[in-house]
């Protein structure tokens, strides 16, 4: 059912891997001229009505998150058994090479792939350079109509519906309780109106510290982030000061990064490392394994985490709303990122593979996948009927709240990958102790290089 890729592979060698299984089609055209299988509404299509049609594989390329893996290939099964004249294969990356997958085939034209996954903020970017198919034809306006408004705006790019949602999400608070009872620190109730402050969980992380690792000796860590030193993470810090993430002006970062609210999120960020509250070289690779084991305190991460929280069966994992800064109840922001897929540009088959994307958005796929992957559905009537149960999880209603409420989706911007990087670069030498002068000045440098 699928392939795992060696993404960490050094550059040439994917060159060549793209030369030995597909690279080699950079060169043919799409074609055009291949029939289409009908597929109505997920049934399986009558082979007798296409006799001459050849069967397909459909492959996907997808971020292999692990818990994205256990849900994504029984979907691809399902669709295998209800369409077998068009099989799915799915590859897998490892976190964070997805893009540079995507460079190296859709930038060289490739048809290796023909539907692909894609992070909200590079919608622009890949409509921008051509890697995407405009789905207008294939999704209908009331298809679409069942999705969350607020989806909608980074659907499409130059008024064209180029992805559809696989998921929608928010980064919330998680802590463990188990860990601090046993230090008795109790954290007070807290909810949309009484938000927990970052200050305080500073000083409940303090508190727990001293009774649990007075010597520092224990490895617990007292805050972190899901995804530290990234910027989907990391832009919380100075958004919720009142920041901006980017200025009308795209082609700088001069007014931003040099802000006096970045400024004072960097004397945060850099004050949690100094007074022992986080943890010198905890990655996002470890940060969700060491937060399940007893070894963090409080962790900011994504809503998808939450089912799997609630089985750890040696402590106890509570969700509370966003926290904010003190005095900044009017700034108070959550990250918000959906996961989308898109029908390659380049696809041989582009009508089949927006069949696939409508399944797994709306159809059957997307039933799966919420319910495998305790997904963040994009579909209003999901939401509606989780928001109208009485006996509904709470931590699902806290998220699903919070994302009507206070989600703050990064910026969709043509040059976000050099944004993206510029960024991540910034976040990481300051959690190493690096002078925030010094952090901006490199930062608005660099991204003015990189954009040319």
């Amino acid at each position: 059912m699928k392939k795992k890729l060696l993404c960490t592979l050094l550059a040439v060698t994917l060159l060549l891997g793209l030369a030995a299984c597909g690279g080699g089609n950079a060169d043919t055209p799409p074609n055009t001229d291949q029939p289409v299988t009908d597929l109505p509404n997920g049934e399986p299509a009558d082979s007798s009505d296409s006799p001459s049609a050849e069967p397909v594989t459909l492959k996907m390329l997808d971020d292999g998150l692990g818990v994205w893996e256990s849900a994504m290939d029984p979907i691809a099964e399902r669709w295998n058994e209800l369409h077998p004249e068009a099989p799915i294969t799915i590859e897998y990356c490892a976190y964070g090479t997805t893009d540079e997958i995507i460079e190296m085939n859709l930038g060289m034209g490739s048809t290796e792939y023909d539907i692909i996954a894609v992070d909200t903020p590079k919608v622009a970017e890949y409509s921008e350079k051509g890697y995407l198919k405009p789905l207008d034809d294939y999704v209908s306006d009331a298809e679409l109509g069942k999705l969350q408004q607020t989806c909608l705006s980074s659907l499409t790019y130059k008024d064209q519906l180029v992805v559809m949602p696989m998921q929608t999400g928010i980064t919330l608070l998680y802590y463990n309780k188990t860990l601090l009872d046993q230090a008795d620190v109790t954290v007070r109730e807290n909810g949309p109106d009484n938000r927990l402050t970052f200050e305080e969980i500073v000083d409940y992380c303090k508190q727990a510290l001293a009774v649990l690792d007075p010597n520092g000796t224990e490895g617990i860590c007292g805050f972190t982030w899901g995804q530290v030193n990234k910027t989907y993470a990391m832009l919380q810090l100075p958004t919720c000061l009142g920041g901006i993430q980017i200025g009308d002006d795209t082609a700088t970062l001069e007014g931003v990064v040099d802000s006096k609210e970045w400024r004072d999120a960097y004397a945060f960020y850099q004050s949690l490392y100094n007074d022992g509250v986080s943890t010198y070289g905890i990655s996002s690779d470890d940060a969700n394994s060491l937060f399940k084991s007893g070894k963090v305190l409080f962790l900011m991460n994504s809503y998808s985490r939450w089912k799997d929280y609630q089985k750890n069966e040696d402590y106890e994992i509570v969700m509370c709303y966003d926290p904010m800064f003190a005095g900044h109840e009017d700034t108070v922001c959550a990250p918000t990122g959906s996961w989308n897929v898109g029908v390659s540009a380049f696809s041989k088959n582009p009508e089949i593979a927006a069949e696939f994307v409508k399944f797994y958005t709306l159809g059957e796929g997307h039933d799966m996948w919420v319910e495998l992957n305790g997904a963040f559905s994009a579909v209003q009537a999901d939401v509606d009927a989780i928001m109208a149960d009485p006996d509904a999880n709470y931590g699902t209603k806290i998220a699903f709240s919070e994302a009507a409420a206070i989600a703050k989706p990064r910026p969709v911007i043509p040059t976000f990958s050099a944004y993206e990087t510029v960024i991540d670069t910034l976040w990481a030498d300051l959690a190493l102790g690096a002078d925030p002068d010094t952090c901006i000045e490199n930062a608005i440098n660099t991204y003015r290089s990189m954009i040319g």
